[in-house]
């Protein structure tokens, strides 16, 4: 089998060849066109030149236009042998430089393209400053290369991976196959715990039943005594408006009081006042009569020209004498006026005590009378709160139970479930072992498969010495 190079050489010698018979051919062309001109000029010129017709000028031109003709295609002969030696020169240069440039970097990918298939991976990347298909070729080479390092190395890493996770996964089958054992027995047990707690769930809804009649009983009291507490709200408030029209009566009864007091303390004084001016009349009454008899008695002395004056005292005297009589009446009725303005006074004071008394406790009652609203309010308040709290129990209850009667449904479907469910840990416990063994069998394989990537010594690092840029032109 021949090599590129070789092909190369034959394909350039073959067409420096076709080139060489061509420039031949041409030589030979043109030879043979001297020697034909050179055969008609030596037979044609000494005609031309014994020709009378001819003058010796034209003859002697004639000739030397002849020579130049040979001589140029001698000239001609010697520049296509000149040009067929350069141009076999050239071509065989170019072809030279042209298979070197090509086979040498198909050279050194090839050696690459051996090393790799080796195992020898670690490389330094092929240098090339060529842009054509070689270039690319070479290129294409380092990033296999770089590439298969990266694989590699990612393969290695997840062969000790699965190598790691298929000994766990043996391991964790062996402990979940121990644990389904377990399972399934207390799979049973969770079956004869289901059937008891089905028939719990019956009893329990039986008992929620009857608890839901007592509930509705409870509710419907409830709500007449939420009736009875709003008729008693109401009675409180009217009870209230009267306890406030009663204070205000009081109040005014006790102001009332409170000014009857006064004016009477005042009469008291006033009498008083008045019982110091008659004591003052009286006193001038007493003058008066004393004047009088005075008067009298010289009325007496002067005899008959005193008797019109003694008239006169004698009318005051008896005036007198009715003022005393008078200020005693007044005196009389002023005392008896005085007794019973005290005693007024005595019984207004005890009185105006009692009122007091009265104000204040009846003040104190409709502040109690408030309290005693706002508590039956609030009690109102919570008897209906708890009336409609016992609706909403009643509906809860409802839901309760029928979510009971569920459970007790569940729970029967629960313990043919658990039945099942034990089989299938029976079934699971079995392929638990199918998946051990197959564990087993992977970890056998990724043992395997580390080998074989140890064999193309990745390392433990990635694309050491790897570089898949082109290099810069020396």
């Amino acid at each position: 089998m021949r090599s590129l190079r070789g092909k190369l050489l034959l394909s350039f010698g073959i067409l420096i060849i076709l080139a060489v018979i061509i420039s031949a051919v041409n030589l030979v062309s043109i030879s043979s066109l001297n020697n034909n001109t050179e055969n008609l000029l030596s037979e044609t010129l000494p005609q031309l030149l014994n020709d009378e017709n001819i003058s010796p000028e034209n003859a002697q031109q004639i000739a030397a236009e002849s020579e130049n003709v040979i001589a140029y295609g001698q000239r001609s002969m010697a520049i296509s042998l000149i040009l067929a030696i350069g141009s076999l020169a050239g071509g065989l240069l170019l072809a030279l430089g042209s298979v070197r440039a090509i086979t040498r970097p198909l050279k050194e990918v090839a050696a690459r393209m051996k090393e790799m298939a080796a195992g020898h991976v670690q490389n330094e990347p092929l240098h090339t400053t060529s842009n054509d298909e070689v270039g690319q070729l070479v290129l294409a080479v380092n990033e296999i290369n770089s590439q298969l390092v990266s694989i590699f190395y990612d393969i290695n890493g997840v062969s000790k991976k699965v190598e790691e996770e298929s000994a766990s996964l043996h391991q964790q089958s062996d402990r979940v196959q121990q644990e389904t054992g377990q399972v399934a027995a207390m799979m049973q047990q969770m079956s004869a715990g289901a059937e008891e707690q089905a028939q719990s769930a019956a009893t329990l809804t039986e008992m929620f039943g009857k608890f839901v009649e007592d509930i509705s009983i409870a509710a419907m009291s409830g709500e007449e005594v939420k009736q009875g507490a709003s008729d008693m709200v109401s009675l409180t408030d009217e009870g209230e408006r009267e306890m406030k029209q009663s204070v205000d009566q009081m109040n005014t009864i006790y102001q009332n009081m409170t000014n009857a007091l006064e004016k009477v303390k005042g009469l008291d004084d006033r009498m008083k006042d008045i019982t110091e001016l008659v004591s003052i009349i009286r006193q001038v009454a007493e003058q008066t009569n004393l004047l009088a008899l005075n008067a009298a008695i010289e009325a007496a002395r002067a005899g008959e020209h005193g008797r019109g004056f003694a008239i006169v005292a004698d009318e005051v005297r008896k005036l007198a004498e009715q003022v005393a009589q008078s200020i005693i009446g007044i005196n009389d009725i002023i005392a008896s006026v005085q007794q019973e303005s005290a005693e007024a006074v005595v019984t207004l004071e005890s009185g105006y005590e009692l009122v007091s008394k009265g104000s204040s406790q009846i003040t104190g009652t409709g502040e109690k009378f408030s309290e005693m609203k706002k508590r039956i309010s609030q009690v109102s308040t919570n008897i209906t709160a708890i009336s409609d709290s016992l609706y909403v129990v009643m509906d809860h209850t409802v839901k309760v139970n029928q979510s009971i009667s569920n459970i007790a449904a569940v729970s029967q479907e629960s313990a043919a479930g658990i039945e099942e469910a034990a089989a299938s840990v029976q079934e699971t416990n079995r392929s638990v072992d199918a998946i051990s063994h197959i564990a087993a069998q992977l970890d056998q394989h990724s043992s395997e498969l580390g080998d074989h990537i140890e064999r193309f010594q990745a390392g433990s690092s990635r694309k050491v010495g790897l570089n898949i840029e082109e290099p810069e032109e020396v």
